[in-house]
């Protein structure tokens, strides 16, 4: 979840507004490496070369520095629960970058493709892929996440901050679908 929370950084940041074409290629290359590195960390946590590279994902994440968006939002959101932020913010980015899709094709096209995946595969289902590979939960009820009020946190997660930097501020309605999704 951590691995993913490093992705996460790196995704927001890249689909954030400004053009910074040098943040963009670290977000990319940081992309790359997660989808590259994270399986094997997991798998073998004393693997050397898994672990540098996952730590240069992390640290290029970091430096992308444009801003974060929804995903952060929906997380910051479902924090109120003492639940893992990296497991909560990679739950929320495949309904997240669906959402996003029609103002970013180009940079989704991209992202999908520094994940290796097949062109026409989205890079929503990639990061749904590997959340499923790494043994993350398909959603926050299995995760054990307790939706109180939806009209409460899709308010929270609408007003957040984060949303700031995105290409796109999705709607009350945008975040309360996304919310029933995620929740499961």
């Amino acid at each position: 979840a951590t691995g993913m929370d490093a992705l996460s950084h790196a995704v927001e940041g890249y689909l954030a507004k400004g053009n910074n074409p040098v943040a963009d290629a670290i977000a990319l290359d940081s992309i790359q490496r997660v989808f590259q590195w994270l399986p094997r960390a997991v798998a073998n946590g004393s693997d050397r070369d898994a672990r540098w590279h996952m730590m240069m994902a992390s640290m290029e994440a970091m430096l992308v520095n444009k801003g974060l968006g929804p995903g952060h939002a929906l997380a910051n959101t479902f924090g109120d629960q003492g639940l893992h932020h990296g497991t909560l913010v990679t739950l929320a980015l495949p309904a997240v970058l669906r959402c996003l899709d029609p103002h970013a094709k180009e940079k989704m096209a991209k992202m999908a493709q520094a994940m290796g995946l097949e062109p026409g595969r989205h890079a929503a289902a990639g990061i749904a892929d590997m959340n499923e590979r790494l043994g993350l939960p398909r959603n926050l009820r299995q995760y054990g996440y307790k939706l109180v009020d939806l009209e409460e946190v899709a308010d929270d997660a609408h007003k957040s901050h984060f949303n700031l930097p995105s290409p796109y501020h999705p709607s009350k309605d945008e975040f309360r679908a996304m919310i029933e999704e995620i929740v499961g």
